[in-house]
């Protein structure tokens, strides 16, 4: 697993199948200005908020090497007007940000949270080389991710763990 939370960061997932976590500790100090490289194998990326981050997810990511057929990104923790996405919502909020590749506006939803109120999301999640016609539902996870055992939230939490306690 392996976690941003937000501030200017250069993530290379490498060889072998990762979780990738793109979320904000606090949207007011950090721009969630991110470029991932995902690597090989089967990757996850995951847009959410950690545990302890409530206030909102503001991240402008640019995933340089997503892999349709084998990456997918995991929107569950996304919603629109209070309902779960679907491939038509994340086709709704492509755009043309000037780049090569597929961009998703998260502007137009909210992020599913822990504690009380889902916050805004904001931000862009670019999918460098992927033509936005071929993403298919299969590239995204839509489920919702409660914070059961074994969730990504959990094994963030865990990850985190001695960090918060310094």
């Amino acid at each position: 697993l392996i976690v941003t939370d937000g501030g200017d960061d250069v993530i290379n997932a490498g060889a072998g199948d990762d979780r990738v976590v793109l979320s904000t500790l606090d949207i007011e100090d950090e721009n969630g200005n991110v470029t991932v490289m995902l690597g090989s194998g089967t990757d996850e990326l995951i847009l959410g908020l950690l545990p302890m981050a409530e206030a909102g997810l503001d991240i402008s990511a640019v995933i340089a090497d997503f892999h349709r057929g084998a990456d997918v990104v995991n929107v569950g923790n996304l919603e629109k007007s209070g309902a779960a996405l679907a491939l038509e919502d994340i086709q709704a909020a492509f755009f043309d940000g000037g780049r090569t590749g597929t961009s998703i506006e998260l502007d137009v939803f909210d992020v599913e949270s822990l504690g009380a109120g889902n916050p805004p999301a904001v931000g862009d999640v670019h999918l460098n080389m992927v033509n936005e016609n071929r993403l298919v539902g299969d590239d995204f996870i839509f489920a919702q991710d409660e914070g059961a055992e074994g969730s990504w939230r959990e094994d963030a939490l865990n990850a985190l763990d001695p960090v918060l306690a310094i």
